[in-house]
């Protein structure tokens, strides 16, 4: 039995709890005073609109002769329409609904009652580049799912971009969050410029081997395009620091600067271009360029670190994925390049290893003689002339692997000064396809030329001091004549200074020379 109207806005009458309302009131104004919550508005306002729609409905199919009970003036002045609701709503003067409105799941629901998908995106999107409005990542989690769906809908006048913006947001969040399996399924939603950096930012702050792998499964298996990926991500990491090749001047001859924080990141992140061998070519060209770097800066130890982070049959697996690919076709000339620096770069730093290598065992692995004995006994005599053969054994087994070593300082430094095909750190040509003609390649060419007057000289100077200190005096003229052959023009990547310096160690072993009858002081036979 419904309560009458005047009973329920009695003051007299204890208020209802709101579920027991219902059943006993039809009109709003009676319904709102039992409401504590935005929540109970809306269900209060729409409850009542549905009652009058009903009754509406039900007296239209009455028919005439039918008796029907009047109903109070106030019943048919509720809202028939949504919009009407929000808007009697949204006038509330309570402090609390005015505060709980704006809460972003209530402004949500009212946007998909309204059936505004339009503007629920327009809404949603600006909460989202809101720099002062943090979303949890549950809520961007409902968000995103939100927008997926309303994008299934297929509704013309949606806005894509604000869609694929919402969802990079949540991307984002789940990268942060460490939520590394679902960034895949998400990031192939958005379009494929988004998916190259939403991704290569997941994989930019992965470090170990087998996380590495798994990331790279889950993205071929969402579809998404993991050679370009890890080419940003590389490519991302080489430039967080700028690799400028600066004075070389500036460097001091055979100093080894120290691997940085940021060296090591760079060296580390080469490691996601070998997982698959169809990104040799691009293993071997990001790893040239980052060892042009690490080279202008002394910083040896670590280009030789990233040179065997690239697998060592790296160029035989491009030529055979070459040759399947094209058949008898030559490698293209870009290609042909950056093996030949890649080369370049083995003969270097095979040198400077042998350098050092030749450095320790000269330096400090030469037999020490043995001392007089305090007394002069017969013992003590015996016990010395014991000690004198041993070290004759020694120092004859230290002249033995100091040859070897310079022989072996002398080949490699060798090959690098006469390098094959050109010279070292030339290219064989210039390659004529426009992609080759930008400023990374006009940024390329610039340090190789600047690495040849940096290191070219550094060796030869380093090979000067090997054979002096070993007594090669005539070996060390000799590499006069190789500086300024014209097959080489060596002498065009020295400065004025550098030549200056080599022409004084060449006087000195000229002057230690002149004493030997055999040879003139210039290093040739009578």
């Amino acid at each position: 039995v419904m309560m009458p109207p005047l009973v329920m806005m009695s003051p007299l009458v204890m208020m209802p709890p709101l579920a027991m309302m219902p059943p006993l009131v039809m009109m709003s104004p009676l319904l709102l005073p039992a409401c504590q919550s935005y929540l109970d508005y809306t269900w209060a306002y729409f409850k009542v609109m549905v009652d009058v729609l009903m009754e509406q409905n039900l007296r239209s199919l009455s028919h005439n002769d039918e008796e029907v009970e009047d109903l109070p003036s106030e019943y048919w002045n509720t809202p028939f329409t949504p919009e009407a609701i929000f808007r009697e709503i949204d006038a509330c003067p309570s402090p609390l609904i005015q505060k709980q409105r704006q809460e972003y799941f209530y402004q949500v629901q009212k946007m998909v009652i309204l059936n505004d998908m339009k503007g629920l995106v327009t809404l949603v999107h600006g909460w989202v580049v809101d720099k002062n409005k943090t979303l949890t990542i549950h809520q961007l989690r409902f968000l995103s799912h939100l927008v997926i769906f309303i994008t299934g809908l297929g509704i013309e006048e949606m806005e894509e971009e604000k869609c694929t913006e919402i969802l990079e947001a949540f991307i984002r969040s789940l990268t942060r969050s460490g939520y590394h399996s679902l960034v895949a399924l998400y990031a192939a939603r958005v379009d494929f410029d988004r998916q190259i950096r939403c991704y290569a930012e997941l994989l930019e702050g992965i470090n170990v081997t087998d996380e590495q792998k798994r990331c790279l499964d889950l993205g071929k298996e969402a579809g998404l395009d993991i050679a370009a990926i890890t080419k940003s991500v590389v490519e991302n990491i080489r430039n967080m620091d700028p690799e400028d090749v600066g004075d070389v001047s500036a460097l001091e001859l055979g100093r080894e600067v120290e691997i940085t924080k940021i060296d090591r990141h760079k060296i580390e992140v080469i490691s996601w271009l070998v997982f698959e061998e169809s990104q040799r070519e691009e293993a071997i060209k990001q790893g040239n360029g980052l060892i042009r770097a690490f080279l202008a800066m002394r910083k040896h130890m670590a280009a030789r670190e990233v040179f065997l982070k690239i697998p060592p049959n790296s160029i035989e697996v491009i030529q055979r994925n070459w040759k399947m690919k094209a058949g008898s076709e030559p490698l293209p000339l870009a290609l042909s390049n950056d093996i030949k620096e890649y080369s370049c770069i083995q003969a270097y730093l095979d040198a400077i290893d042998a350098f050092n290598e030749w450095f320790v065992h000269f330096h400090n692995k030469k037999p020490a003689p043995p001392t007089q004995p305090l007394q002069n006994g017969f013992s003590d005599q015996l016990a010395l002339e014991q000690k004198l053969k041993q070290y004759h054994v020694e120092i004859g087994r230290w002249e033995e692997v100091k040859c070897t070593l310079i022989s072996n300082v002398e080949e490699k430094i060798t090959n690098v000064l006469c390098f094959v095909g050109g010279g070292w750190m030339i290219d064989q040509s210039e390659p004529d396809d426009e992609d080759s003609m930008t400023d990374q390649g006009d940024s390329r060419t610039n340090q190789m030329a600047l690495l040849r007057k940096l290191c070219l000289p550094q060796l030869t100077l380093l090979l000067h001091s090997v054979l002096h200190s070993s007594g090669m005096f005539a070996k060390c003229l000799k590499l006069a004549d190789l500086i300024a052959a014209e097959k080489f023009h060596l002498y065009q990547e020295f400065s004025q200074d550098e030549l200056q310096k080599l022409l004084q160690l060449l006087h000195k072993s000229a002057v230690s020379l002149a004493g030997d009858t055999r040879q003139d002081m210039f290093g040739y036979d009578f």
